[in-house]
């Protein structure tokens, strides 16, 4: 993802993608992007992963946009973090940490 969304981009109505609120979400997206390369995976993987360490009483719905992502998403419930991954990601994606709506209020 990267900013200025194309035109015509249906996130752009949303808050969260817009101005300041979508440079700030970036650089969060940019940390995960890090992570997610130094221990060779992907970013949405990370985020399955990320999820399905909150706890027993928490697991990850995923959603893919092919079939071949199956395999990708799977492996990601293997994926564990030191402390100090989970410290960052837990200050860094913690609920209100990214800026904006992704839905419009009437």
């Amino acid at each position: 993802m990267k900013s200025p969304l194309p035109e015509g981009d249906y996130r752009r109505i949303f808050p969260r993608f817009q101005g300041d609120n979508f440079l700030k979400n970036l650089e969060k997206v940019e940390l995960l992007k890090d992570l997610a390369k130094a221990k060779g995976h992907t970013p949405a993987q990370l985020a399955i992963a990320w999820v399905n360490a909150q706890g027993d009483q928490i697991m990850p719905l995923i959603s893919m946009s092919s079939r071949s992502r199956l395999t990708e998403n799977i492996e990601a419930m293997l994926i564990r973090f030191s402390p100090d991954e989970m410290e960052s990601l837990n200050q860094h994606f913690s609920h209100g940490a990214i800026i904006g709506n992704t839905f419009l209020r009437r």
